[in-house]
């Protein structure tokens, strides 16, 4: 209570912004007290709330600033009062109405008001980190209520993307639940944001972190009809695919449990072509996650980083749905006893695509592709072999689509126009494993490690190219 009292005293002040070190020690305080002035914090919540706006210079600004900052600074609050402090959050977050870009602002709106955000929170919250924000601590005491908040948040912040225009690829895909249609709006910004790979805001990308990172966990441990039940409230209840994409993400990590939610996933053609591309996005994702400095005035900062790259150690990050959809045809655990069922469901899925090919002569390039998709994930139109691996102990499966000669044709041509585009990846990783001093990364690039001077023909190699290639080919190399 002594320190509701000065801090009452400091944000009353009218120049309270020169006791901002007072302030920030009195919101750590209080913090720690929650759960004994609970009452008295949900009174000031409950003033921020009424008043419907919080600007850097009001009285409680400083207070919002710290407790919403990170895992760390509000645990106390977010576990007496998680409900009304989402409602604080939403204040604090959103873009003031007299704000608004388009009459306030004669330059180019920031990708953060473009979300319908406040333009301060793109450097609040960076790097995106599911320890940003108390987001895992409302989870943790408030399921329900912060998955809902989360969706209906992302109806203003998501929502006001899409109707921006910005994104001219945006499509709605179709999903089917329980026999009812869902419709959710899809590119592959959306798809990837809750892994960080695409350009999105970090407020956003460490809130859909914190899911997914919440929902790995509880569903390792809860019954699987449980985790399917959450899973289908949080597909049913989106308005878009960036729920989508991490429910894929659970599925994926545990496909014996959740091969219900799995069915619906394969039912939409447009998933298995955007988690291909998260999937190959997370290739390279450590190397993205590590480029801020462990330098900056954040003392959390080097955590969120490690956290992030962490999750590059997950086994399932190099899957995707359609090595899924492939795998429930091959393998069967000991738990499960309806194998031949599933295998069943996933050919009438595949059967469904392949009937609303058109004629092959009237096919265009996307339908070729996704002919090879269906191809590489169905057992009947393969002829798997077994080999020795001696490197690893064990054999590997190859399993060896069965594609007709026009369609090899074209995936051969395909493959040999994205390897010359990706040609020097390979030099791109070693070089950033080698400044990272990531010595089990950078060792498996033999080619450079055996002969370093390899790297730096390689490297001029690409001086002369720039010179002389494309604009899209310059573009992959600066990349």
């Amino acid at each position: 209570l002594l320190s509701l009292h000065y801090y009452a005293i400091a944000v009353a002040d009218e120049f309270a912004s020169r006791y901002e070190k007072l302030l920030d020690r009195l919101s750590a305080i209080i913090n720690q007290s929650a759960a004994e002035i609970s009452n008295e914090i949900e009174a000031i919540f409950d003033e921020i709330i009424d008043d419907g706006s919080l600007k850097y210079r009001d009285k409680h600004h400083r207070l919002a600033t710290n407790i919403l900052s990170n895992y760390f600074s509000g645990f106390g609050i977010a576990a007496a009062l998680p409900t009304k402090m989402m409602k604080v959050a939403e204040v604090y977050w959103t873009l003031e109405t007299d704000e608004d870009f388009e009459s306030s602002f004669s330059r180019q709106p920031a990708l953060e008001e473009r979300f319908n955000l406040e333009y301060l929170l793109g450097t609040e919250y960076f790097p995106a980190s599911a320890f940003q924000t108390p987001m895992l601590h409302w989870l943790l005491y408030a399921p329900a209520e912060a998955t809902g908040f989360l969706l209906s948040f992302s109806e203003k912040t998501i929502g006001a993307f899409v109707e921006s225009g910005f994104d001219e690829d945006i499509e709605e895909i179709e999903l089917t639940i329980d026999e009812k249609k869902v419709r959710q709006c899809a590119n592959s910004r959306l798809w990837k944001l809750f892994r960080g790979t695409s350009t999105a805001p970090t407020l956003l990308e460490s809130m859909y972190m914190a899911l997914e990172r919440h929902l790995l966990e509880v569903a390792e441990v809860l019954d699987a009809h449980v985790t399917v039940a959450i899973c289908k409230r949080l597909l049913r209840d989106s308005k878009y695919v960036t729920t989508t994409a991490l429910v894929a993400s659970v599925v994926i990590k545990f496909p014996e449990k959740l091969f219900p939610v799995a069915e619906i996933l394969f039912g939409t053609k447009e998933l298995f072509l955007y988690d291909t591309e998260r999937k190959l996005s997370d290739d390279l994702a450590a190397s993205l996650y590590s480029i801020p400095s462990f330098g900056g005035s954040d003392p959390f900062q080097k955590l969120y980083v490690e956290e992030r790259i962490k999750t590059c150690d997950d086994k399932h990050r190099k899957w995707s749905l359609e090595d899924i959809a492939r795998n429930y045809q091959f393998f069967a655990s000991d738990a499960s006893d309806d194998f031949h069922v599933r295998q069943r469901r996933i050919w009438e899925i595949l059967d469904r695509y392949y009937a609303a090919l058109p004629e092959e002569s009237a096919q265009n390039e996307d339908d070729k592709t996704w002919r090879i998709y269906l191809a590489r994930m169905d057992r009947r139109k393969m002829a798997p072999t077994i080999k020795d691996a001696p490197d690893r102990n064990g054999q590997i499966i190859e399993f060896n689509p069965m594609l007709t000669p026009e369609l090899r044709e074209y995936s051969e041509i395909s493959l040999a126009g994205v390897n010359a585009f990706m040609q020097h990846v390979p030099l791109k990783l070693w070089g950033k494993a080698r400044l990272d001093r990531r010595q089990s990364d950078y060792v498996q690039i033999e080619k450079y490690e055996a002969d370093p001077l390899e790297a730096l023909r390689d490297a001029r190699g690409i001086l002369d190219e720039l010179n002389s290639a494309t604009a899209e080919q310059r573009y992959w190399n600066f990349n």
